[in-house]
């Protein structure tokens, strides 16, 4: 039986404002108690999620990738405001948002999302909401939970600015303290075509 690895593509977030998408979850964890809270050095802004990618191939879609890349420009980006998928009344996800260069920011992900496409990939995502997740809630049958006053505190809020150099293709592993990312691949954005 063929080895599997969860393969997903994301842009990487920068040390400093890693540590303060920390700082806001701390600030906003004792109103979450139930939050199971992504650790910082996970953070990252997903292009696509592969799923399972035989390992024999991860060559390829790491390849596929850094090609379609090729001329694309870094993309500069704001992180900010709290937000919750499906909403800030009923959260399951909780996630801080993405501005500034919201176009090319589409651009490069279709690009990324036909090059796995054609590596014979498909990505699992419908539609592309840029953001960043903090959190997911853990919710039990029959208990709401409103975050509504949370999102209305820190509508104002932000992390700062940073730029995009790169697309990173990770290997996504899982175990009881929650998964962890391994780099499998880098593609520079340098917005120059290689010959």
């Amino acid at each position: 039986m063929p080895r599997t690895t969860r393969t997903f593509i994301a842009l990487p977030i920068p040390a400093p404002l890693k540590a303060k998408l920390e700082r806001l979850q701390r600030l906003i964890a004792p109103s979450l108690p139930d939050a199971r809270w992504v650790e910082p050095a996970g953070f990252h802004l997903s292009l696509a999620f592969l799923g399972d990618v035989d390992d024999t191939e991860l060559s390829l879609v790491c390849n596929a990738v850094a090609v379609a890349v090729q001329g694309c420009s870094p993309v500069h980006l704001t992180i900010k405001s709290l937000g919750a998928f499906p909403d800030m009344s009923q959260p399951r996800v909780l996630w801080v948002g993405i501005e500034g260069d919201l176009d090319k920011l589409a651009e490069l992900q279709a690009a990324v999302c036909q090059a796995a496409d054609r590596a014979g990939y498909r990505p699992d995502n419908e539609r592309f909401r840029p953001h960043i997740t903090l959190g997911r809630m853990k919710i039990r049958r029959g208990e709401g939970l409103d975050s509504t006053a949370l999102e209305a505190h820190y509508r104002t809020w932000a992390a700062g600015v940073f730029t995009a150099d790169s697309v990173i293709t990770y290997a996504s592993t899982g175990d009881s303290e929650g998964p962890s990312y391994t780099p499998l691949g880098i593609a520079p954005l340098s917005n120059k075509r290689q010959a």
